[in-house]
């Protein structure tokens, strides 16, 4: 598959509704080229894969906008959210790329 083009957006608490609760807020943080790849097995136990979710990883270069993504992050892919579940920097053969694990409902 080749590279697709993801809009970032970070989940704000927001302000409190009439019940004290926080209304989460979307703020589009800019829109990034991503590449999905396979993950391992040891991989998928980490992202908390279960019935009902799909969990991928995907690769991005680096910058500023991909160094700050963070599990307060949705990855938005093709009219799917992909919620962040852990990024780091990939340093050995693959310098100045970020990878991203995330999760979605796979059934809706």
């Amino acid at each position: 598959m080749g590279d697709r083009l993801a809009q970032v957006v970070r989940i704000d608490a927001g302000a409190r509704d009439g019940f004290n609760e926080p209304t989460p807020t979307e703020v589009v943080e800019g829109r990034v080229y991503v590449r999905q790849v396979e993950l391992s097995d040891a991989e998928h136990r980490e992202a908390g894969a279960q019935a009902g979710l799909s969990v991928s990883a995907f690769v991005m270069r680096r910058n500023a906008l991909t160094a700050a993504i963070g599990v307060d992050h949705v990855l938005r892919i093709g009219g799917r959210d992909w919620q962040v579940t852990g990024a780091h920097e990939l340093l050995a053969q693959r310098r100045g790329r970020v990878r991203v694990t995330a999760k979605v409902r796979s059934d809706g």
